[in-house]
């Protein structure tokens, strides 16, 4: 297994040397912006609302997302928001201690900057968190958390290959895949893939992902809440399935899979998403929905000489 993770590594590295070789320019490319779409930055208010689930054969994780920001530049930006979760456990998980859960996420802020080029567009983003979240219920692992995350995409044709390297203490949910636990203790994460434009504002991506965690890691479980353990065993290493919160090794966290969905653009600054998501080392396989509303023209004044 060892193997296969570091030559999943180094075809990283080569892929990032070959696709994105060459000097960053300042330019500026905004967070969030949909494939294909012409990315615009724009000093001023920003906001955006979301609506995401997903679902396998440990229930469905669904949060509402309301996200307020600030562009002071073309360069740099801030944002805060906060999720509301909505969890329900599945049937076919332990039927002691199953557990379906509303309520408050953590509150997040975080720090970005935007430089885009002919050659390689770059956004990096320090993503905090604190722990407004109950616990109690897996919203929150209780502890603050940091995360930064560095994303590298180029445009070629129709095609948007991208790479995303990121280190923190918690494992971060995608748009394609919520996670029916949470986790605490240091991890790195990649993702290769590519953005496909198909049709007007019809785009398809399709991505490979690795997890690398070390030292001691917890885990919360978002659809179990009995019990506590430590590192016991679970099927496909899914402790998250048998107790509410797990400690032990890095091996508790290690995971790779692949994710592939389509992203529509029906009206202006409405986005919609479907998904799907193989978690190779627990055997999972996810499907994700989600709807996006930009809210930012709310805030901007148009008619100014």
């Amino acid at each position: 297994m060892k193997s296969k993770r570091q030559r999943l590594l180094t075809l990283l590295l080569a892929l990032l040397l070959i696709t994105f070789g060459g000097s960053l320019m300042a330019q500026t490319v905004p967070s969030g912006a949909a494939p294909g779409e012409e990315k615009k930055q724009e000093k001023g208010m920003v906001a955006y609302e979301s609506f995401e689930g997903s679902s396998n054969s440990d229930g469905q994780v669904m949060d509402l997302n309301s996200t307020l920001g600030y562009n002071f530049n073309k360069y740099f930006g801030v944002d805060v928001g906060v999720p509301i979760y909505f969890v329900r456990a599945a049937t076919t998980t332990s039927t002691s201690g199953q557990r379906s859960a509303n309520g408050l996420g953590n509150f997040y802020t975080d720090l970005r900057l935007n430089l885009r080029n002919p050659l390689v567009n770059y956004t990096t983003t320090i993503i905090g968190s604190a722990p407004t979240g109950d616990t109690s219920k897996g919203l929150s692992n209780g502890r603050a958390t940091v995360n930064w995350n560095n994303h590298f995409d180029r445009d070629i044709a129709r095609l948007t290959p991208f790479l995303n390297i990121g280190v923190g203490n918690t494992v971060q949910d995608t748009r394609l895949f919520k996670r029916p636990f949470i986790t605490l203790g240091k991890v790195a994460s990649f993702e290769l893939g590519t953005d496909i434009d198909i049709w007007k504002s019809l785009s398809f991506t399709a991505s490979a992902y690795d997890l690398q965690p070390w030292g001691q890691q917890r885990v919360f479980s978002r659809v179990h809440h009995s019990g506590s353990a430590s590192g016991g065993a679970s099927p496909r290493g899914r402790v998250f399935e048998n107790a509410g919160e797990t400690v032990g090794s890095a091996d508790l966290v290690r995971d790779h899979g692949f994710s592939a969905g389509l992203s529509f653009n029906p009206l202006p600054h409405t986005s919609v998403d479907a998904g799907y998501t193989r978690s190779v080392r627990f055997g999972l396989d996810t499907i994700s929905f989600g709807v996006g509303f930009d809210l930012s023209p709310l805030f901007r004044h148009h008619g100014r000489p």
